[in-house]
């Protein structure tokens, strides 16, 4: 886990890190606090998902998996308020983690597919609603007031022809954009939660190979109108599409030589970041 300060890009110089190694596999998620900028929330294929205060440099385990079952891994996490988050298991459940509790009651499970849940989110203006994506081909969005019967059934689902590896809602959430293995990009319209509506799919390389860490669309904050991707083309880029599946724009620069499957947004500056395993950071800001 690193953590870097970008002043400028031109003085790299004055560019300072700060490297964390808490994880004993590759961190599948990171998010900062929504209530506390010095916290940031971190998940792991080890099965762990941590919390580093950075005031305080310390880390906190808020969840560890069964080590003796066969699927350990988490995913995914997503945190829904200050004190709750929901976690993604290789073994197709989604878990409400409620952090005032102690012991094995902390974790709500709820199955959602028979195996391989990949991410989850939340629906952005109610939070009773959460998008889960599977390695089976299938996403569907859950009413967390009911998932939690024995057999829960989706208020909505959406398949695919092979497996995904991301999806998530939309600023408002009225959109859905799917990430899959099938080479697609795919929107769909569920402002009628119970009824989707696929509106665009868009033709994108998705297979990044062993090395790589998967692609995984994300929107652009706040909006519905526009997200963005890696790309493997040459010369390296992260492209922007518009909500109707067309290109719309691509960041590029002659220093930029690696893949960048992993993509964060800054929430309140116009600042884009792209990276990968290798531990190269690109990051470009609007004029």
């Amino acid at each position: 886990m690193d953590i870097p300060h970008v002043v400028s890009d031109i003085d790299k110089e004055n560019v300072s890190v700060v490297e964390f190694r808490p994880h004993v596999a590759p961190t599948n998620c990171l998010s900062v606090s929504t209530s506390d900028d010095c916290k940031i929330y971190s998940t792991s294929h080890d099965g762990t998902m941590l919390c580093v205060n950075l005031e305080k440099m310390i880390f906190e385990n808020m969840f560890a998996t069964d080590f003796k079952s066969r699927v350990k891994h988490l995913t995914w996490h997503k945190e829904r308020e200050a004190d709750t988050f929901l976690i993604t298991h290789g073994n197709g459940r989604v878990g409400i983690m409620d952090m005032r509790k102690r012991g094995a009651s902390r974790v709500d499970w709820i199955k959602c597919f028979p195996r391989s849940a990949r991410t989850v989110d939340i629906h952005p203006t109610n939070n009773n609603y959460f998008l889960v994506s599977s390695g089976t081909g299938s996403c569907c969005i859950f009413d967390m007031r009911n998932a939690r019967q024995t057999n829960p059934v989706a208020v909505c689902q959406m398949n695919h022809p092979k497996g995904l590896t991301s999806a998530f809602f939309s600023g408002l959430g009225n959109y859905v954009l799917t990430t899959c293995n099938d080479d697609f990009l795919r929107v769909y319209d569920v402002k009628n939660l119970g009824n989707s509506r696929l509106i665009s799919q868009t033709v994108h390389n998705n297979h990044t190979g062993k090395w790589l860490s998967v692609f995984k669309a994300i929107w652009y904050p706040s909006r519905e109108d526009a997200f963005l991707i890696g790309d493997l083309k040459k010369p390296r880029r992260i492209q922007i599409y518009g909500r109707n599946g067309k290109l719309i724009n691509e960041l590029r620069n002659k220093e930029m030589t690696t893949v960048s499957p992993v993509i964060a947004v800054h929430p309140h500056l116009p600042l884009i970041v792209g990276g990968n395993s290798s531990g190269k950071i690109h990051a470009f800001q609007a004029e």
